[in-house]
């Protein structure tokens, strides 16, 4: 037990109700704050005597008093003077670690302390600005600065929080859109990663997104009559960009989902492995609003069945041990347990080859727990389902997203395009040289067996240099930047310089114009090997494995396809050197999903992290007859280590060639134009 400042208030029915806190902490983005902490912070720049830190509506406002005011030191929260913090005047805060560059990042937008300007009596706040995201984490930066003459006090001379003015309005971006597309993007962007305002030239990944945010962005872009694909808004990262390469959405395809299909590549893995199909399921907690009844809940259900073809499909097991799919031409009702229901809960578990793909059961007056076979599902199709289950549930009337490309339809492609003759030719010897020149993660022979998970947090400050400022310092994805430190964690674990391991994306690659699957639900994930060098420095290996993926086509969606859907290939790749180390990066996830804890093990270590309330969880599962605890709680640490270096060096940061796609230039000729650039690249 421990005190967590909360004031609360129990309800007759044991519900907690909220009514503030007992100390001055603030809740940002899900994440607790000390102003106090913050505030001292500010006050260690040489031109700010006094500061105080309040939170508006979702905004975090900081309040300067200049240097040289003749404002009374009564008024000076006790957390401003030294001997409060125990640290001296230019000790970081704890936990705080650099952020690239120290400072505004032009064409940036509203990242924290966005409109920062000179101030009153010369004070200019984009100076507190760069020393703030100096030595605090970035999640405790002041999203704005406000100058005032003195700060507003009690009759007892202790700062008076609630006569702070009020901000101004939200914050202006770098550059307001020029036309229709690019303001419909910039809505997007600021919808999406929850900043208040966005400039045409603001970067989609250094506002925080990621590539599942990406797909979700590919998919309201495309409500809104605009096309885009995942890797173009990895290219273009800009509204600007974004809305020159914009297609208008054409007429809709002939797709009916009904009917037998063949099962997808990562399904015949799964196939392959074994393991128990009744138990092979995942379950997220979906908040009940209040007023909700059985019936609004039940008719919600039905609606997201009729919608999404993949929540009723049917495995067919064949007497050749072969498997399909089939949909039904008629949607059926998702099996719902609720309170006035007692001992079935048996029930609830989906049964693949009845066709009962997703169960729902009323756990508590606020949650209801999905539970489906990911046969159905994969972490894209989570939150697609979590948020139109939420809308449904507070407005049965609530209009579905926009249409787009069934499952059945994206499985009976993909088993054509795995026989097209030009990617055969294209991706064969590639994966096949892949295999070929990397180490296992364990010498060969060693058994896999059950399953054994050690979980990992890694502290606020770390986890946003790792999936923001990281990938912006090196124009990369932050799977890039955590399958570094992965690789880098494995050399240092068991020695050498090159890893083999598979890597696990969404699988969204859409390689025809009339496919929209960003909104569609179903187990699209691809699996792919890749052998990366964590040789050099931690910068260097970053950028070895920035290109190796780039270098990728269709960020191995071909890998899948030529491995279970053509029998030229398949019998070849199968043959070769399989990796025994899996990477997963899900992104920012903040509902609560719950995976199976009893798959068997086809890695000996299988690394899945996800970003909620801040945090970067890494989930490692292990092979337990291999592998010990200690030895796998000793490859997370060299993994944080890893990650904790790399934010240290994020100066290091220069251009890859892989960064200039219209240029040829090789990477020395690159190093040697950029030589006397000092960073201004």
């Amino acid at each position: 037990m421990y005190r967590t400042g909360d004031l609360v208030q129990r309800r007759p029915d044991g519900q907690l109700h909220f009514l503030g806190r007992s100390d001055d902490q603030l809740k940002v983005r899900g994440l607790r704050i000390e102003p106090a902490e913050i505030e001292a912070a500010l006050c260690r720049h040489p031109g700010v005597a006094q500061a105080a830190v309040a939170l508006h509506g979702s905004r975090l406002i900081a309040y300067l008093v200049p240097t040289g005011r003749d404002a009374s030191t009564a008024g000076t929260p006790p957390a401003q003077r030294p001997a409060a913090t125990g640290q001296a005047p230019n000790e970081p805060v704890p936990g705080a670690r650099p952020v690239p560059g120290a400072g505004p990042v032009p064409g940036a937008g509203p990242v924290p302390g966005a409109g920062a300007g000179p101030g009153r009596a010369g004070l200019d706040t984009g100076e507190v600005l760069a020393h703030a995201m100096a030595v605090l984490p970035a999640h405790m930066v002041p999203s704005e600065f406000v100058v005032l003459d003195a700060l507003p006090v009690t009759p007892q001379g202790k700062l008076d929080r609630t006569a702070l003015p009020a901000p101004g309005p939200a914050l202006e971006a770098s550059r307001e859109p020029a036309t229709e597309r690019e303001s419909v993007l910039c809505g997007l962007f600021a919808e999406l990663l929850d900043v208040p305002e966005v400039g045409a030239d603001n970067d989609f990944f250094r506002l925080g997104g990621d590539s599942v945010t990406a797909i979700q962005l590919v998919s309201r872009a495309r409500a809104q009559g605009l096309a885009l694909t995942p890797r173009e808004v990895f290219a273009a990262r800009t509204p600007a960009a974004l809305a020159a390469l914009a297609r208008t959405v054409g007429g809709p395809v002939a797709d009916s989902p009904a009917g037998r299909f063949p099962i997808t590549p990562i399904m015949h893995w799964w196939r392959e492995h074994g393991g128990p199909l009744e138990s092979f399921t995942q379950s997220l907690i979906v908040p009940v609003p209040d007023g909700c009844d059985a019936d609004r809940i039940r008719t919600a259900l039905r609606t997201l069945a009729a919608r999404h073809a993949a929540l009723r499909m049917r495995l067919l097991r064949r007497p050749d041990s072969a498997w399909e799919l089939e949909i039904p031409d008629e949607p059926q009702d998702i099996p719902f347990i609720h309170p006035a229901v007692s001992g079935r809960q048996a029930a609830t578990r989906p049964d693949p080859e009845r066709g009962v793909m997703l169960t729902a059961a009323w756990v508590a007056p606020d949650r209801l727990l999905l539970t489906a076979h990911h046969l159905a599902v994969d972490a894209v199709s989570w939150r697609v389902i979590g948020s139109e289950l939420d809308a449904l549930l507070r407005d049965p009337d609530a209009r579905p997203a926009a249409p787009g490309t069934s499952f059945a339809r994206w499985a009976r492609l993909l088993a054509a395009e795995a026989r097209n003759p030009e990617r055969v030719a294209a991706e064969l010897p590639l994966w096949k040289d892949i295999a070929a020149n990397a180490a296992p993660l364990l010498p060969a022979g060693r058994g896999r067996g059950k399953r054994a998970t050690f979980t990992s947090v890694l502290p606020p400050g770390l986890t946003e240099q790792a999936v923001t400022h990281l990938p912006a310092a090196f124009r990369c994805g932050p799977d890039e930047v955590l399958l570094t430190a992965l690789a880098i964690a494995v050399t240092r674990w068991r020695g050498g310089t090159d890893v083999l391991v598979e890597v696990e994306g969404h699988g969204r690659e859409p390689f025809t114009d009339d496919v929209d699957i960003s909104n569609t639900v179903g187990w699209f994930t691809a699996q792919y090997p890749i052998a990366l060098d964590a040789s050099g420095t931690p910068a260097d290996a970053l950028q070895r494995t920035k290109e190796r993926l780039r270098a990728v086509p269709g960020n191995g969606l071909g890998y899948g396809l030529l491995r279970y859907l053509n029998p030229a290939t398949a019998a070849e790749l199968a043959a070769l050197p399989a990796p025994d180390l899996r990477f997963n990066y899900l992104g920012r996830f903040d509902g609560e999903l719950l995976g199976m804890q009893d798959a068997p093990m086809a890695y000996a270590v299988e690394l899945d992290a996800l970003t909620r309330a801040g945090e970067l969880a890494a989930s490692w599962s292990y092979a337990a007859e291999a592998l010990t605890e200690e030895q796998v709680a000793d490859l997370a640490g060299h993994f944080e280590s890893a990650l904790t270096e790399l934010a240290g060096r994020a100066e290091a940061a220069g251009p890859a060639a892989g960064d200039f796609p219209l240029v040829e230039l090789t990477q020395t000729q690159l190093d040697e134009l950029t030589a006397d650039l000092d960073g201004e690249w």
